[in-house]
């Protein structure tokens, strides 16, 4: 019971500032929630529904288990690397899609 807890809280943390990020990147509200729920849906489906398979042939392929840790890294870096020019519009003043 303690071990949720502590997970809800960390994806509370977590989850949070992205629903903001998603509300204010679309300025105009009438394709707000379509555009966030095909985009986030998408991206879900794509990443997240892939990666069991993709772990799986990482390690049956090369035998590495390890190779688990640097997709997941590899990804980490990915994400970080659309933060940052997210960020760098932004403080041009280009963000939000019309």
């Amino acid at each position: 019971m303690l071990g949720q807890g502590v997970l809800m809280a960390a994806n509370s943390i977590f989850f949070a500032p992205i629903a903001v990020w998603m509300v204010q990147t679309f300025t105009d509200p009438r394709c707000r929630y379509s555009a966030m729920g095909i985009g986030y849906n998408l991206s879900q489906c794509c990443f997240g529904g892939t990666a069991p398979l993709m772990s799986t042939y990482l390690v049956d392929a090369f035998g590495i288990p390890s190779l688990i840790a640097y997709n997941m890294t590899l990804s980490v870096l990915a994400t970080c690397c659309v933060a940052m020019a997210e960020r760098r519009a932004a403080a041009q003043g280009a963000v939000g899609i019309q």
